[in-house]
């Protein structure tokens, strides 16, 4: 298999006075090259993860609220969580892995510290007003 891609996700860090860690993304495809008798690659997927809207979402505390994302898809279809399914070359799995919760009230964040989450990319102009309550002038992302 190959790596194509692996980042950060803005925004999926549970909102907080301090901030959950951010989720990622990781997508990779099952390569071929081997034998005619192998089509079928002798492993399969199987992801299980934290949805926020499940029965056990990435909790914050203390008022911080629950880290955000969660996502599976193979070759662009989205599947349910703990699924197994068998690959074959060419098959491009995707996944999103949720954000950790946020500890204390995102309203009590350093307004400082939250643009340097913008101007950083872990947390969107959009996320800095709803989630924060912070809204300044110079908040442009350097993107």
């Amino acid at each position: 298999m190959i790596y194509l891609r692996k980042e950060l996700v803005s925004d999926s860090g549970g909102p907080g006075r301090n901030r959950g860690g951010l989720g990622q993304i990781v997508e990779y495809e099952i390569l071929g090259g081997g034998p005619a008798q192998y089509e079928q690659v002798e492993s399969s997927v199987r992801l299980s993860g934290r949805r926020e809207d499940g029965p056990f979402p990435v909790s914050g505390r203390l008022g911080g609220r629950a880290g955000r994302g969660y996502g599976l898809f193979v070759n662009r279809l989205e599947v349910d969580h703990g699924t197994s399914l068998p690959l074959a070359p060419g098959d491009r799995v995707r996944f999103t892995l949720s954000g950790g919760g946020g500890y204390g009230d995102p309203f009590e964040r350093d307004p400082a510290r939250v643009l340097d989450d913008v101007r950083e990319g872990r947390v969107s102009v959009e996320g800095a007003r709803n989630d924060y309550g912070v809204i300044h002038r110079s908040v442009r992302p350097d993107r």
